[in-house]
Parts: C-alpha cells; structure tokens; sequence
C-alpha cells in the first residue's frame, strides 16, 4: 500500500460520485498534500473518493510503513 505526495507542480481534484450520479468536488490537493490510505490494513475498505491530476503533477510515492516511520521520528512534519 502507497500514499502519494504532490511535490513542486499540479493540482489533484478528489471528487465523490453521489447515488444520483452527480459529481461533488471533494478538495483540491496542492503542493505538500497526501493522497491515499491511512489504514495499515485497508481490505475491506470501501473508497468513495476519486483522484484525477489537473495538468501535469509531480509526486513522490511512498510506502505506508515508511510514511508511519516519518512521522513517528519526524513529528514536525506531521
């Protein structure tokens, strides 16, 4: 499992599909945001939102576990 950061360029829409079938933008994600799981164990987990890249995005793409190490000795940048 993997959470993606949006380095230096772009911007990600998150957008939600409603049971009417309307799409609802959710958040624009920008330089520094995180976009994926949080759950060490996500079977079972239902995602309701979708990404897609406005323009050209750069993004570092990083393991759970190394992101959950990051944090944990690093908090500032929690």
């Amino acid at each position: 499992m993997f959470l993606f950061v949006l380095d230096k360029n772009g911007i990600v829409k998150l957008s939600h599909l409603t049971e009417r079938g309307s799409k609802i933008t959710v958040d624009l994600l920008r330089r520094g945001d995180v976009i994926g799981c949080f759950l060490n164990d996500p079977a079972g987990q239902e995602i309701d939102e979708t990404a897609q890249a406005l323009d050209e995005v750069d993004y570092y793409r990083i393991a759970y576990g190394d992101f959950k190490a990051v944090m944990f000795h690093q908090a500032e940048l929690a």
